[in-house]
C-alpha cells in the first residue's frame, strides 16, 4: 500500500491518490465534497459532520450507521454525510 503521508499530503494529492486507487475518502473537511460534487469521475467521499471526539466516540456513532454507509456507496453516492 501507497503511504500518502497523511497531514502533508495536499488535498489534491490525496483526491489524486483515491481516485487512482479507488479508494473513499472519509474526512470531516468540507473541501472534499466540493470536488465530489464537481468531479463524478474521482472517488466518493464520506463527510464526518462530527466536532472533535476520539476515535473511540467516533467508531461508537458512526459502527450502527456502517451498513447505511456501505449502501450508499454501492449505489453510488457521491458524497455521503455522517451526521
Amino acid at each position: 500500500m501507497n503511504d500518502i503521508k497523511q497531514g502533508v499530503a495536499t488535498d489534491s494529492e490525496i483526491w489524486s491518490h483515491a481516485s487512482r486507487t479507488q479508494a473513499v475518502i472519509i474526512t470531516k473537511d468540507a473541501d472534499f465534497t466540493t470536488l465530489a460534487r464537481n468531479n463524478p469521475a474521482g472517488p466518493q467521499v464520506i463527510w464526518i459532520r462530527w466536532g472533535n471526539v476520539t476515535n473511540r466516540a467516533l467508531w461508537t456513532a458512526i459502527r450502527p450507521l456502517l451498513t447505511e454507509i456501505e449502501d450508499a456507496l454501492v449505489t453510488g453516492e457521491r458524497v455521503i454525510e455522517v451526521v
